[in-house]
C-alpha cells in the first residue's frame, strides 16, 4: 500500500518510532484508498456510492470488523485502533472529500478553515490519537498541525490546483484583490495578485503552526504530523521567496529539511510541559 502514501510520509517515516511508523502509514495508505477510490471514477453519482460505502467501512474499522484490506492493515499495525479513532473525526475526513468532489469554492476565511480542518486537520488529530494521544491540549495542537500543513498546501499548490479548476481562496479575499474566480481560471495572476490572495492564507498557516509548538503533554504523539507540517510550510514559504511560483523540490533538499525538523520537534518534546 506504499503507493497511497504521499512522498512527504515516505521521507519522515525515518524519524518515527517503528510502532508509531508502522500504524501512521497504515492510517494514510487508508485514507490514500479513500481518496483514489472517489477520485478515480468520472461518475460524481458512483464517487458518491463509493463515498458511503466508505462510511459503512469506517463504522466496521471501529468495531473492529473492517472488510477493506486498508482497514484490516491498520487494525494490524495498531489493535487499539478501534477504540483510540474517533468516529466524527474520521467522518469529517469524508465531507472533506465530499467538498472537494463538489468542488464548493469558499466566501470567507471560516470556510477555508473548515476546509483544512477536514482536509488535514481531522487526519492529524486521528494519527495523534493513534500514537497514544488523550490530552485535550495534545489533541488540540495536532489540529493546528494539520491546519497549519492544510492551509501551507493551499499555498504551494495553487498554481496546480488552479490549473485544474480548483480555487480554495475565499471570495471575499478575492474581491480584496481585485480579481474573480473567472479571471483567475482564465490566467495565471500576476505577482501583485498573488501576494494579495495567498499572504493571508501563508499567515493563518503561520499563526496554526506557531500554536502547535507550545509544549504539551504526550508530545512525542505528534511528531508524524509535526513533520508533515514543518515540511508544508517549508514549502510555503519557499514559494513565498519565489514570489509564489510553484514549488520544485529537490530530494536531497527537502530530505535536509526533513531531518532538520525533525531535531526540532526533539527539542519540543524535550521541554517540560
Amino acid at each position: 500500500m506504499t503507493e497511497m502514501l504521499s512522498p512527504d510520509l515516505q521521507l519522515i517515516s525515518a524519524f518515527l518510532p517503528g510502532s508509531d511508523r508502522e500504524s501512521l502509514q497504515r492510517l494514510h495508505a487508508l485514507v490514500g484508498e479513500i481518496r483514489h477510490g472517489v477520485f478515480s471514477v468520472s461518475d460524481e453519482s458512483l464517487a458518491r456510492v463509493k463515498l458511503a460505502w466508505w462510511r459503512d467501512e469506517l463504522s466496521r474499522l471501529l468495531d473492529g470488523q473492517g472488510q477493506h484490506p486498508a482497514s484490516q492493515a491498520l487494525i494490524s499495525a495498531q489493535p487499539e485502533a478501534p477504540s483510540r479513532l474517533d468516529g466524527g473525526e474520521l467522518g469529517e475526513i469524508l465531507e472533506g472529500l465530499l467538498m472537494r468532489l463538489e468542488g464548493r469554492g469558499y466566501n470567507d476565511a471560516d470556510e477555508l478553515l473548515l476546509h483544512a480542518w477536514r482536509d488535514q486537520g481531522a487526519l492529524a488529530v486521528c494519527s495523534a490519537r493513534l500514537a497514544g494521544a488523550v490530552h485535550d491540549d495534545t489533541l488540540a495542537a495536532a489540529r493546528d498541525l494539520g491546519l497549519a500543513h492544510a492551509l501551507a498546501g493551499t499555498v504551494s499548490d495553487f498554481e496546480n490546483e488552479r490549473r485544474q479548476g480548483r480555487i480554495w481562496i475565499p471570495l471575499d479575499w478575492q474581491r480584496e484583490a481585485e480579481t474573480s474566480p473567472e479571471s483567475i481560471l482564465r490566467s495565471a495572476p500576476d505577482t501583485a495578485t498573488m501576494e494579495r490572495l495567498l499572504t493571508p492564507v501563508l499567515a493563518m498557516a503561520e499563526e496554526r503552526f506557531a500554536a502547535a509548538a507550545k509544549p504539551c503533554p504526550q508530545r512525542a504523539s505528534l511528531r508524524g504530523p509535526a513533520l508533515l507540517a514543518a515540511l508544508a510550510m517549508q514549502d510555503a514559504r519557499r514559494c513565498q521567496g519565489k514570489r509564489w511560483q510553484a514549488r520544485q523540490r529537490s530530494g536531497l533538499a527537502t530530505l535536509f529539511r526533513a531531518w532538520r525538523a525533525a531535531r526540532q520537534e526533539l527539542r519540543l518534546e524535550q521541554q517540560p510541559d
